[in-house]
């Protein structure tokens, strides 16, 4: 067992308190071992604190104006006093060279130039190189298997999550330090009060910097492409700024850039899609291997302080893109007495135009916290698809566009040591869809068995949520109690009907007038405690929840009225200065919503036609989980081991019946529907500072078990699925950097007695070598291996390009020459609960680009 004990003390020099003196335990004849330190104050003091099975310890202290001066003492609680002696040091010349990483207090702070390369052109390129952390492709990062809390540039969340335009496009050579803040409390009032387990980081760019950002222009062929970037930046104390307009058709899908990477309680409500054409889905490989696209961006954020702790936001986007997809389905349905195979090859044309804009208004200090977010959002949205299978080509389009207005408000008041917080949440939107499919389809129950030319689904979606608390936190010590109560209103209506050759069926079984309202009190109550080491936190919440549907012209009702419990418990203990550990565990009841009742006929898509006829659904998740986390800044070692286990309830049990043809209708019954999920994986990185290498390595397992009703006959369904990556970068020499990674992927799927593998083998290999000053010339190769138990597919990738830094100049000329091997598709296998998936998908051809690239700081 480790002792605990703490050193107090003083410095003197002749009876005069000496300040900034180094002063260092060690175990007993052992002075390489550093157990603890600390700096003297203004009054000579100094305190240390052990952990250690040691029985002695020998304290010493270090400085340049005075003798080295050692004591030799007991392992316990005592305080000391050391009378230190003149004597001046003599130093050599010694080269100073910056830690790549530190930490100070709960900062970890990396020194970017440490990890860039001289291929690297934005901190989002490094920050994917740094030990401990991982950027996924649509630009989300996560550090030591936790996606961050907050992206601060010098301190200010300018993107509120959309930290993708900024992490793209600010150049490496603009940032000194990234900073990871962990057990990160965003809000000010709250940083002494409740803990938190949340990690942000904060960009700390270079001195004096006001302006940064990029200009990009590029231009290529086969076919006329371009690639075009203006992102300036703009910092100071009071105000930044970032501005960007960007368009190109090589396949960067820039619109990720936008994406929202927060965990928020300020977030919208989502856009629901009742209906569509059947998408492709995509291969498991870099999106700009085969996205076909033609998008533009134009985009404005502006923060400007009010004051020292008020600030006033403004986040505004648009995109409008074009895409094209080609490519070919096999699905092979296994049912309970017999196989179904359909092949279809499918064209479809995707236009997406999205306007979204976010006002906020911020007050984060000691005294109070209100911030304010008023959201408005509309897109126009279309898709065309075009389906030829075995026995007829299958035409599609759908429109869905989308109206919302949402407004956020959180206020927290103290009351001395108390604290109040008052929280609401208003939203509507609105989603007017169609979709029409030509020839008609599913003849049998729209036509009374007989062809026809045309079927049109009509949706109006309307919902408007309210959401309204009051809480109150009372503290006394190493104790908090949380009280809150609170209100939630919903009220949704679905209006749908269909069109056959246009003609509106009259039928009401073809109709839905579902009118969907949901109310529910709740009280919560949460007890913490809260210590340096040992975070505690049990919630106890309790909510009346009353549900009332019904469609008049249908004769429906249904009607829902529960007490239900969630309880949760959370501990967070800090094993040492490196180890951290997580526990928590969860019950949670939840429902079904809206889009999952219907008691008229609706069409999602040209395969699945739908009455849901059901009561609502309940859900009961018991879960749990626990995480054991490594952070060693000093040695360059970050790992995490988490395992979760839940455990799924539901009352309803869905039936989809598969046609010959692959079609399906889907049915419910009142039935216990049981199903479980096993999950495991660990993450680890290591920076080997001396041979400029850092290794990273994943692996994952997860286990999932569930039934299925398919044809009328209930089925169980079993899924393995294992998951290693090792990485490698290395950036020892200054003629060449080389990354690699190895991905390997297992996925053994059980239904209906027979037994589905699929085996996929990837290696990612970068090569950049820079012969002489200012010229590179980089290789990019990539090799894709897909096993089925039916056959084998590989497909290799290479991008070759040569880069010219001229003296004297900001510009950086790049000749690139992508698919080099004009490969012209990829195939990839996958499953779902009751089929496995065969997908070949188009890929961009070869394609040549020239362009120039200019930093803007």
């Amino acid at each position: 067992m480790l002792g605990q004990s703490t050193i107090k003390g003083k410095l003197f020099h002749n009876k005069k308190e000496v300040s900034g003196i180094c002063v260092l335990a060690h175990p007993a004849g052992n002075k390489n071992a550093l157990l603890a330190f600390a700096i003297s104050q203004l009054d000579g003091s100094f305190q240390l604190q052990l952990k250690t099975s040691l029985d002695s310890l020998c304290i010493t202290t270090s400085s340049v104006n005075y003798a080295d001066t050692s004591l030799f003492i007991c392992n316990k609680n005592q305080t000391i006093n050391l009378d230190l002696k003149s004597e001046i040091h003599d130093l050599k010349e010694v080269l100073v060279k910056a830690d790549p990483i530190f930490r100070k207090k709960d900062t970890i702070v990396y020194n970017v130039g440490s990890f860039a390369k001289a291929n690297d052109r934005s901190i989002g390129d490094v920050i994917n190189k740094l030990p401990g952390f991982e950027v996924e492709r649509n630009g989300s990062i996560s550090y030591q298997g936790k996606k961050i809390e907050k992206y601060y540039i010098e301190g200010l969340d300018l993107l509120e999550g959309r930290y993708g335009i900024a992490n793209r496009n600010l150049s490496h050579k603009a940032v000194r330090t990234v900073e990871v803040l962990e057990n990160h409390q965003p809000i000010k009032l709250l940083d002494t009060l409740v803990f938190s387990d949340k990690t942000s980081i904060n960009i700390r760019l270079k001195k004096k910097l006001s302006v940064a950002g990029k200009a990009k222009l590029g231009i290529g062929a086969k076919p006329l492409l371009w690639d075009a970037n203006l992102t300036p930046m703009f910092f100071n104390k009071k105000q930044q700024a970032i501005v960007s307009y960007q368009s190109n058709n090589i396949g960067d899908d820039i619109a990720e850039q936008l994406l929202p990477h927060y965990f928020s309680e300020m977030k919208n409500e989502p856009k629901e899609e009742l209906l569509g054409i059947i998408a492709l889905s995509p291969p498991a490989i870099a999106k700009n291997r085969y996205l076909d696209n033609n998008i533009h961006l134009l985009t404005y954020n502006h923060i400007l302080k009010l004051n020292q702790d008020a600030s006033l936001k403004i986040n505004t986007s648009y995109v409008n893109d074009y895409q094209q997809q080609q490519g070919a389905i096999q699905n092979n349905y296994y049912l309970p007495a017999d196989t179904i195979s359909t092949y279809e090859v499918t064209k479809n044309n995707l236009s997406l135009n999205r306007f979204n804009s976010d006002l906020i208004y911020t007050n984060n200090s000691k005294q109070r916290y209100i911030k304010d977010k008023l959201s408005w959002s509309k897109h126009w949205d279309k898709s065309r698809g075009n389906v030829q299978n075995e026995n007829s080509a299958i035409q599609q389009f759908a429109k869905t566009p989308f109206n919302a207005l949402n407004n956020h408000l959180k206020w927290i008041l103290p009351i001395n040591r108390n604290l109040v917080t008052i929280k609401s949440d208003v939203s509507y939107n609105k989603t007017p869809q169609s979709l029409d499919i030509k020839p008609g389809v599913f003849q049998e129950t729209l036509n009374g068995s007989e062809n026809y030319d045309d079927v049109q689904q009509h949706i109006t979606l309307q919902n408007f949520t309210s959401k309204n608390s009051l809480s109150f936190t009372l503290n006394k010590k190493s104790w908090s109690f949380d009280n809150e109560i609170g209100i939630e209103y919903q009220n949704k209506q679905l209006l749908s009907f269909m069109e056959i050759n246009n003609k509106k069926k009259e039928e009401n079984q073809f109709r839905n007038n579902l009118r969907w309202k949901y109310f529910s009190s709740y009280f919560t109550e949460n007890f913490r405690y809260e210590t340096p080491n040992l975070n505690i936190s049990l919630e106890i919440p309790i909510r009346q929840v009353n549900y009332k549907i019904n469609d008049h012209a249908l004769q429906k009702t249904e009607a829902l009225s529960k007490i239900i419990l969630n309880p949760g418990f959370y501990l967070n203990y800090k094993i040492s200065g490196y180890f951290t550990s997580d526990v928590s565990a969860s019950y949670i009841n939840t429902f079904g919503s809206s889009t999952d009742i219907h008691y008229g006929y609706l069409m999602s898509n040209y395969r699945s036609l739908s009455i849901r006829d059901i009561p609502i659904e309940e859900r009961e998740n018991c879960s749990y989980s626990t995480q054991i986390k490594y952070t060693n800044p000093i040695s360059c070692w970050f790992a995490s081991i988490h395992f979760n286990q839940t455990y799924t309830t539901q009352n309803i049990l869905l039936d989809q019946s598969i046609t010959p043809d692959g079609s399906s209708k889907i049915s419910a019954s009142l039935q216990d529907n049981n199903s479980q999920r096993s999950l495991l994986f660990f993450k680890g990185s290591k920076l080997f500072s001396e041979f400029g290498t850092t290794i990273f390595f994943n692996a994952r397992y997860q286990y999932t078990q569930s039934s299925l009703l398919s044809n009328a006959v209930l089925t169980k369904v079993k899924n393995d699925f294992y998951l290693l990556e090792p990485r490698l970068s290395i950036s020892k020499f200054t003629w060449m950097s080389f990354d690699y990674k190895y991905q390997y992927s297992q996925n053994q799927q059980h239904i209906s007695g027979s037994i589905s593998k699929f085996i996929n083998n990837n290696h990612l290999f970068n090569l950049d070598i820079f012969p002489v000053s200012g010229h590179s010339i980089g290789l990019e190769l990539e090799y894709y291996s897909s096993k089925s138990d039916y056959s084998n597919n590989k497909t290799n990738f290479a991008n070759i390009k040569y880069t010219w830094k001229p003296k004297h100049t900001k510009m950086i000329f790049e000749l690139k020459c992508y698919n080099l091997f004009d490969d012209k598709r990829i195939t990839s296998y996958y499953s779902n609960s009751i089929a496995s998936i065969e997908n070949s998908y188009r890929i961009r051809p070869r394609q040549i680009m020239i362009s120039l690239d200019f930093p803007l700081q």
